[in-house]
């Protein structure tokens, strides 16, 4: 009669385990490589974790703020850019003085030329890469 001992793992999980100990043995590097492996891994699911992060959505980071003042009356993900409607949100009015900034990545559909414009009542300037692309003052 045969005695079934659930105690003891199965025979062919005992050779895996013994084939892997006899290949560290043997392998001073494979403890190395096992960990290059799981750094790898490890690194390749933080970059996808930043890149998604920085993966346009066609939104820019808008802040309405008062003329002169340091902080902003509102923080919002904006795709309009309408100066108007972002004034209304931060209850301000349209012929109250502000500026909006707008910080984010633009990205064009298209290789080539791109020209930007700006229509606006007053003062505008435009940064791309922090080099002044447009500005203009007392503009009407």
């Amino acid at each position: 009669m045969t005695r079934l001992d659930h105690a003891h793992p199965p025979a062919a999980a005992d050779g895996f385990r013994a084939r892997l100990r006899r290949s560290a043995a043997r392998h001073p590097f494979f403890a190395v490589w096992t960990l290059c492996a799981v750094a790898l891994i490890a690194y390749s699911a933080w970059a996808l974790a930043y890149a998604s992060r920085w993966q346009p959505d066609g939104a820019l980071d808008a802040r309405v703020f008062r003329i002169g003042a340091a902080e902003p009356l509102i923080t919002v993900r904006d795709r309009t850019l309408n100066p108007v409607a972002l004034a209304a949100a931060a209850n301000l009015d349209r012929a109250s003085s502000f500026v909006v900034e707008w910080r984010g990545l633009l990205v064009a559909d298209e290789t080539g030329t791109h020209r930007l414009r700006a229509q606006v009542d007053d003062d505008v300037a435009v940064w791309v890469n922090d080099v002044p692309v447009i500005e203009a003052q007392g503009v009407s």
